[in-house]
């Protein structure tokens, strides 16, 4: 014989567990999207108004001892106004 309150207890754990899996892959799908924009903005050159305008604005982009720390939308932007200067390929992994 069946027992439809437990049915219904498993019910309520599978809606909320494949919630949790939903928001994950909306999560997870937006991480790729912000890496392929930003990957687009360094294929064009570095495309300092682009690349600042995928950051908050007290968002901090930071390259380490080799290509340095900024902190903030417009200091992000003043970094790569001249970063096809001084960076001569764009590798994304």
């Amino acid at each position: 014989m069946f027992d439809s309150s437990a049915g219904r207890s498993m019910y309520r754990r599978g809606v909320e567990t494949l919630e949790v899996r939903l928001a994950r892959l909306e999560a997870e799908s937006a991480i790729v999207l912000l890496k392929a924009q930003y990957s687009r903005c360094c294929d064009d050159g570095y495309d300092a108004d682009g690349i600042a305008g995928l950051f908050v604005p007290d968002g901090v982009w930071d390259g380490g001892d080799l290509f340095g720390r900024a902190e903030g939308v417009e200091a992000i932007r003043a970094h790569f106004a001249q970063a096809a200067a001084r960076i001569s390929c764009f590798i994304s992994l």
